[in-house]
């Protein structure tokens, strides 16, 4: 999911509701930073056959990779296969080395025939992992001359 290609994947070991405000997937920084903005690159499908849908997210920081403070929450993340842009509006500056992106809401499943001969229902939901294809986090940098500007 970092690697600048969307045709690779992050997969969540959780799966359907499990995954949620469970499952994440973060970066360790070299150096501490505040993440103003992150994009993630997502799947959507809903089908008679799949049910796929990040619906909220949160961003959270750590100083030590063990104890997490969330940043913020971003609800109602429009309906779309593709990038998803989220910008921290809190004004507060705040740079730390951990971030991560929980999934905090969503849903992730998949029907398939009943694997019981003559089962009712024919079909049935099975539950899917949280997929992230590919993530880009950004900071502000701030030079000497104040010009102020997105950074990856």
């Amino acid at each position: 999911a970092y690697d600048s290609n969307t045709n690779t994947y992050w997969t969540s070991v959780e799966t359907g509701a499990s995954t949620l405000n469970t499952s994440w997937i973060g970066y360790v920084f070299p150096s501490p930073k505040d993440i103003r903005k992150f994009k993630f690159y997502t799947e959507y499908q809903w089908d008679n056959n799949f049910h796929i849908f990040t619906k909220a997210v949160e961003l959270s920081y750590s100083d030590n990779g063990v104890t997490w403070t969330e940043r913020q929450v971003f609800t109602n993340l429009p309906e779309v296969a593709g990038w998803i842009t989220c910008e921290v509006t809190h004004t507060d500056m705040q740079s730390h080395r951990y971030w991560r992106i929980i999934c905090r809401d969503g849903t992730f499943e998949r029907m398939v025939p009943n694997p019981e001969p003559g089962g009712y229902p024919p079909t049935i939901f099975v539950n899917l992992p949280w997929t992230i294809y590919e993530i880009e986090m950004y900071t502000i940098i701030k030079s000497s001359s104040n010009i102020i500007g997105w950074v990856d």
